[in-house]
């Protein structure tokens, strides 16, 4: 677990601007608060409840399982090889979240959402994947199961090169898709402001 900040000055003179770094080692298992105003942070290897704040930084996080809140007021959201239930936002920045969660919600106001699932990943609850001003991209395994409901923005389109039974839309005509995924499910919403929508295969 890594902290960096920076101090500012504005006037006359010479001033030099220090940085810190603050690393803690924590056990495997444990649940961890942290929050900031100016910074990053960098999660790696625990298991347990993270709920990680920031006002304006950005947001990595690596090999964690369990329930998870990332949220920045600026900044980019990295969360790789999580597993569990999955809470980011972010007010201006891109998010990246891979691995095999069992819940996806992530809104970014301002930035791209970029989804890359693991073979065995089961959603649990509805995933929601949105964002104002950005496009989203969702690698998917072929072993998953699950319902898709892909609404781009009205300038854009929703494409896919999944194998999706029951399609409805994906078209220059009808932008919107849905589809089915393997036995269906719970329910993926992805939805666009501004930008294009794409379903790939993991």
């Amino acid at each position: 677990m890594r902290h960096s900040g920076t101090t500012r000055f504005v006037g006359i003179g010479v001033f030099t601007s220090p940085s810190a770094r603050l690393i803690v080692s924590a056990p495997r298992k444990i649940n961890l608060d942290i929050r900031t105003s100016d910074g990053s942070v960098v999660v790696e290897r625990i298991d347990g409840k993270l709920q990680l704040r920031i006002a304006d930084g950005s947001i990595r996080a690596t090999a964690t399982a369990g329930d998870m809140l990332a949220e920045s007021g600026d900044g980019s959201l990295t969360l790789e090889d999580v597993e569990g239930r999955i809470e980011a936002r972010t007010t201006d920045g891109t998010i990246r979240v891979s691995g095999i969660p069992g819940v996806v919600r992530a809104c970014s106001g301002d930035g791209s959402i970029v989804l890359r699932i693991r073979r065995g990943a089961v959603m649990t609850e509805d995933w929601m994947l949105a964002t104002n001003d950005g496009s989203i991209s969702a690698e998917l395994p072929d072993d998953f199961n699950g319902l898709i409901e892909a609404e781009p923005g009205s300038d854009s389109r929703a494409r896919s090169d999944l194998k999706l039974e029951d399609q409805v839309g994906g078209t220059r005509e009808q932008r919107s898709l849905r589809g089915r995924l393997g036995a269906g499910g719970m329910t993926m919403v992805l939805r666009t402001g501004d930008g294009s929508i794409r379903l790939t295969q993991y």
